[in-house]
């Protein structure tokens, strides 16, 4: 969920017209949300930021969000 100082962030950014953001909330379960979050990150341009792909926020860039 998105909440505290990241939604902060993202809604300021958003106004100021820094960046253009959706927040999703991954839909299904286990490995079939991985799947769908994929997906979504395809048509997107972007990529799943995902420990488990050892992708971690903090290293992430402007083209990862797509």
């Amino acid at each position: 969920d998105l909440e505290g100082e990241a939604l902060a962030t993202l809604v300021v950014n958003s106004m100021r017209g820094i960046v253009k953001v959706a927040a999703v909330k991954a839909p299904g379960f286990g490995d079939r949300r991985k799947s769908m979050l994929q997906d979504i990150a395809v048509l997107t341009a972007g990529n799943v930021i995902s420990e488990e792909l050892a992708m971690e926020l903090e290293k992430s860039t402007l083209e990862d969000l797509g």
